[in-house]
């Protein structure tokens, strides 16, 4: 785990201090208490002296000894931000991404590889040198690499988004090898295999597919205010932030289609900012209605599409009736031919997980069913193991905690992998060499955020950061390295 802590100069003298306070107060009264005690007085004896220490540094007795050697004193101008010299006393920020298994260090200026034994940086490209590379691009110069992008692990290809234009450049020939538009792109989801991307159109709300070719294909003819495409469904509920899906293979596109034309309008107001000139020339508030299914009244109908790039055909998952029904996680088997989801009464007590032939939409077969007499809540798509294509890990809270559980296609269970009074929050991925997964959870607190694995096959767990606070881990490419 690589870690990047920035301190301040006063903040390491201030520390330094402290420490030397603690000590002297520490060892004479060690001085004055060793005698008459024996080792367990001892020990209870300079914990209490120890504690008496800290107090000291940060009552009034300590900053005047601070004040006596000439230790700088906080601040406004320090503390508040935008002081004069508040930009000197915080931590930097480290933008960081992933190239595979190496770590690069993004910055306004430069992209940095990052040593992970040393922590070392080697630039690989300047600003100034990627914007010579790509001046004949139709986006223009590029005023930052912090939104950079390595798509491939083992190509020397970065990818940025600028101007209505989206690349690819090779840093080490230092030619533009890609470009592909997003002019008009909402909701965008790029596919790295085939460089196809689907998007909503923000004028005419229809979902589109944008080849690697640059050439369009318009997926809906009915989208509206009231029939949405390839966007979150369900009101952002049940794991959903998007509503396309491509598949491995990055040849077919499964999207959402929600239909909420027969929900009531709730109503809200649109009121313009004080500090701005309205282009209507009022500060009237005006009306800007949403559609949205109150407890008990009609709700919005979901069904699910499939796209094919290759012969521009479209078949729906023939799923049943969607009313009064949540169609949620949907995922990829490993070779693109079986989508699977969760399927869930509006009750939400009763969920089962469906899987259906790609190419035609019909169903294969219900995989497993759970019942509650309160509640079933599926937030998160099932993921197959990538050393083993016929078995999947699905997260459930049937026995009260949310945990991984291992299934092989056909739906069986075959073990719970991981188990306690504590819940699993977040999976990063799997280091395939240890056929471990890489998770996050509360184990060690119900306050914190910590970074595990667990070996699959034994349910090993290991704890891979320091045990306290919250940490924000993120795996590598290739599944062997963390940065925290």
């Amino acid at each position: 785990v690589l870690r990047n802590v920035m301190i301040s100069k006063d903040e390491t003298t201030l520390n330094h201090v402290a420490a030397k306070a603690l000590k002297g107060e520490m060892a004479a009264e060690t001085d004055r208490n060793l005698v008459r005690i024996d080792d367990s007085k001892m020990k209870i004896k300079l914990m209490a002296t120890a504690l008496l220490a800290v107090v000291c540094l940060i009552g009034p007795q300590f900053m005047q000894k601070a004040s006596a050697q000439n230790l700088k004193q906080f601040t406004l101008e320090d503390l508040n931000f935008g002081g004069k010299n508040y930009h000197n006393m915080v931590a930097k920020n480290r933008w960081t991404t992933w190239w595979g298994d190496e770590l690069v260090h993004l910055d306004v200026e430069k992209c940095s590889i990052v040593d992970k034994v040393t922590g070392k940086e080697k630039t690989l490209f300047t600003l100034d040198q990627f914007n010579k590379w790509t001046a004949n691009s139709p986006a223009g110069r590029v005023l930052t690499l912090a939104h950079a992008s390595f798509p491939y692990a083992n190509k020397p290809i970065v990818m940025t988004e600028h101007a209505n234009v989206r690349e690819l450049v090779n840093f080490k020939t230092h030619k533009i090898v890609w470009t592909q538009t997003t002019e008009k792109a909402s909701h965008s989801d790029w596919n790295a295999m085939t460089k196809a991307t689907a998007y909503v159109n923000v004028d005419n709300h229809q979902l589109y597919v944008i080849d690697a070719e640059d050439r369009n294909h318009q997926l809906s003819t009915d989208a509206s205010r009231d029939i949405l495409y390839g966007q979150s469904v369900h009101r952002d509920e049940f794991g959903y932030t998007k509503g396309t899906f491509w598949s491995p293979n990055g040849e077919l596109l499964a999207f959402t289609k929600m239909d909420q034309s027969m929900v009531a309008e709730y109503p809200l107001v649109d009121i313009p900012e004080p500090s701005k000139e309205p282009e209507s020339g009022t500060r009237m508030a005006k009306p800007e209605p949403i559609k949205y299914p109150m407890a008990g009244e009609t709700s919005h109908k979901v069904t699910v599409g499939v796209y094919d790039i290759n012969t521009g055909k479209t078949v729906y998952l023939d799923a049943g009736d969607p009313t009064d029904r949540y169609f949620t996680n949907i995922q990829w088997s490993p070779d693109s031919k079986t989508i699977y989801m969760f399927e869930l009464n509006r009750d939400q007590n009763d969920c089962r997980l469906v899987s259906y032939n790609a190419e035609t939409g019909s169903k294969i077969a219900e995989l497993y069913r759970e019942t509650d007499a309160k509640y079933v809540e599926p937030s998160h798509p099932i993921l197959f193991l990538p050393w083993n294509a016929d078995q999947f890990v699905m997260q459930t809270q049937k026995d009260g905690y949310n945990h991984f559980y291992l299934f092989n296609k056909d739906g069986k269970q075959l073990k719970q992998i991981t188990k306690g009074n504590w819940v699993v929050m977040d999976v990063l991925g799997f280091n395939e060499k240890a056929k471990s997964i890489i998770y996050v959870s509360n184990e060690c607190s119900p306050i914190q955020r910590n970074t595990w694995s667990v070996n699959v096959e034994n349910g090993t767990r290991t704890l891979l950061d320091n045990g306290r606070g919250y940490h924000y881990a993120t795996l590598s490419g290739g599944g062997n390295y963390l940065v925290d």
